[in-house]
């Protein structure tokens, strides 16, 4: 259940930020499209002959460059509100041990006494030998 909570909690909060992305990038995309359809009309109602009109096909060249990078943009976005991927994997779900995992207190008890007579034993054996040796 935490991991859900934390899935939908992380879901929200990304959420909340592709709609204000997708919102800023949908009205700049929507203003870029304005743009290139008044400057279409502009240059349609302009004289070829015109200074003016070389300089508004190079403005309308670079606005739909700048549209087509804005439309990227626009579908990224769209997709990003859209889509719902979870940000959690969980392999297995957690369930509780049939038996303990930790080995039982009785052969921990008998594993530390063995091997501390055997500690004890040695550091005899060892301290007779020095004896005998004087």
């Amino acid at each position: 259940e935490i991991a859900a909570y934390i899935d939908s909690t992380i879901y929200n909060m990304q959420h909340e930020r592709a709609i204000q992305a997708f919102r800023i990038v949908e009205k700049e995309y929507m203003h870029a499209s304005d743009e290139v359809k008044a400057i279409s009309e502009a240059l349609q109602k302009t004289d070829r002959n015109q200074v003016t009109y070389s300089e508004l096909s190079q403005k309308l060249e670079s606005e739909i460059i700048r549209l087509g990078q804005l439309k990227e943009k626009y579908v990224s976005s769209k997709v990003n509100v859209e889509q719902r991927l979870p940000q959690i994997f969980i392999v297995d779900k957690a369930v509780k041990a049939e038996r303990k995992a930790v080995p039982k207190r009785s052969i921990i008890v008998i594993v530390t006494t063995f091997s501390a007579f055997l500690l004890s034993l040695l550091g005899l054996l060892i301290a007779d030998q020095l004896k005998s040796e004087r």
